[in-house]
């Protein structure tokens, strides 16, 4: 079921770190921006997934070059 911009995911955690991940589709992840200018709620998840996800993004980048 494609995202709503007028309302929360179903699994806002979810959705949040599939976009930080940016694995959401093209549509969901233009429907989530949206939603993110108006959901403080939603807002503040994305905010820490993404303290979470950036340095696993920047450990992984690190490791790459070892073949690890």
């Amino acid at each position: 079921m494609p995202l709503d911009a007028t309302r929360c995911p179903a699994d806002p955690d979810e959705v949040a770190e599939a976009y930080c991940m940016d694995t959401l589709d093209a549509a969901d992840s233009a429907a989530f921006d949206e939603h993110l200018l108006v959901c403080d709620e939603c807002w503040e998840i994305v905010e820490a997934t993404e303290e979470y996800v950036r340095p696993m993004r920047e450990a992984a980048q690190r490791l790459k070059p070892l073949g690890l």
